[in-house]
């Protein structure tokens, strides 16, 4: 944009001001914004540079959206009509041609229907760990990509790689609080159980080292409350299972153990969080609930799955399994506690997946979207 304007800066500059609104600044590294202040033709247009400054602002602040400048939300409202909810389902090919690799899908509730979306640009390996943060998805680690960082903007449907994790590290986990990404524990490729915990900073592209956990552990459920982050127990250095519950406090930076918890027999989990409880979902049936000032307790017993991934659905939780190649989705209810078949069944034809909600745009799938039916026959 800059080139053509300046090819001709005494007939285009005044076209500098209108074209400006239509960049979209929140996804533009935040050292390019500043260069952009040090461009002539850019200073001397009074509004791009108070607009630059409030964009600096934003992108360097901790309050998130709350600063987030008038004509860059009034953008957000009007792209709005043309997103859809999803389920994103990231996890490995469970068919040829490559088994190994790791697929990004989105399955709308709405259309009934599944989509592939943008391919990983690197392959993480087993074992990473994968968040939500601004409506984005970041994976980090791996046993193949110990300090890889990739960030998949929902906005665009493509990858970027980020700055790498100070410390490789797989069976880990990332978790998003207040817009900042924090990376737990976890293993090297030696085998060493980590106890550092990195931060991650979006806008600055930044990690540093915050703290550390009181027990090292890898492989454990973790989840955000508020301000803070909750340990689920894990592997410890001797491989056998920890029964600690530990809080990390990202506001004092102070990690320490809760309480007890019941003695699970396994680390193979996933986990969902609604209304302020956390539900963690056991390979071997078990669902623990936690309740900030209530403790862990065992709540009820899910159908044994292979495969299987959660996440929250109209005030409940969706199960996407799968048993030996059959699928099936059923749901939880967390105010009766109790599990009964969901009306729809996800073919998730991956192993090792991960499930959230995503924002999609429409732009980015099928305008006649392929039935599931359809997909499994292909």
């Amino acid at each position: 944009m800059l080139k053509w304007v300046e090819f001709d800066v005494s007939v285009r500059k005044d076209q500098l001001e209108k074209l400006f609104r239509n960049v979209r600044f929140p996804l533009i590294n935040v050292d390019y914004v500043q260069d952009l202040r040090k461009r002539d033709v850019v200073t001397k247009a009074k509004e791009c540079d108070e607009m630059l400054k409030d964009i600096y602002h934003y992108r360097t602040s901790f309050n998130g959206d709350a600063d987030m400048p008038n004509y860059l939300s009034e953008m957000s409202r009007k792209c709005h009509h043309r997103q859809e909810e999803m389920m994103c389902i990231v996890g490995t090919r469970s068919r040829h041609p490559n088994p190994q690799a790791t697929e990004i899908k989105c399955f709308s509730f709405r259309r009934d229907a599944e989509y592939t979306l943008a391919a990983l640009p690197e392959e993480p390996g087993a074992c990473f760990a994968i968040t939500k943060c601004n409506d984005d998805i970041y994976i980090s680690g791996g046993y193949h990509g110990q300090s890889l960082v990739l960030q998949y903007v929902t906005s665009d449907n493509r990858w970027q790689h980020c700055a790498p994790m100070l410390e490789g590290r797989w069976g880990h986990s990332l978790v998003a609080v207040n817009g900042f990404l924090y990376a737990i524990g976890g293993s090297t490729k030696i085998s060493q159980t980590l106890n550092t915990i990195e931060c991650y900073d979006p806008k600055m592209n930044h990690w540093k080292v915050v703290a550390g956990l009181v027990i090292p552990v890898s492989f454990m459920p973790t989840a955000a409350v508020g301000n803070r982050i909750y340990i689920f127990g894990g592997k410890m250095i001797d491989k056998s299972l920890s029964t600690k519950l530990q809080c990390f406090d990202t506001s004092s930076k102070h990690c320490f153990i809760l309480q007890e918890m019941p003695l699970i027999s396994s680390v193979a989990s996933r986990l969902a969080v609604v209304d302020d409880a956390v539900y963690i979902f056991y390979r071997h049936g078990d669902i623990m609930e936690f309740r900030v000032g209530s403790g862990t307790t065992v709540v009820g017993n899910m159908p044994h799955f292979d495969h299987y991934g959660v996440i929250p659905h109209e005030g409940q939780i969706l199960i996407v399994g799968c048993q030996s190649n059959q699928y099936s989705t059923v749901v939880f209810n967390p105010v009766t506690r109790e599990m009964a078949p969901y009306s729809r069944t996800v073919k998730a034809a991956l192993c090792n997946f991960y499930c959230m909600p995503i924002i999609v745009s429409r732009q980015h799938v099928p305008a006649a979207p392929v039935a599931q039916e359809n997909i499994e026959e292909q």
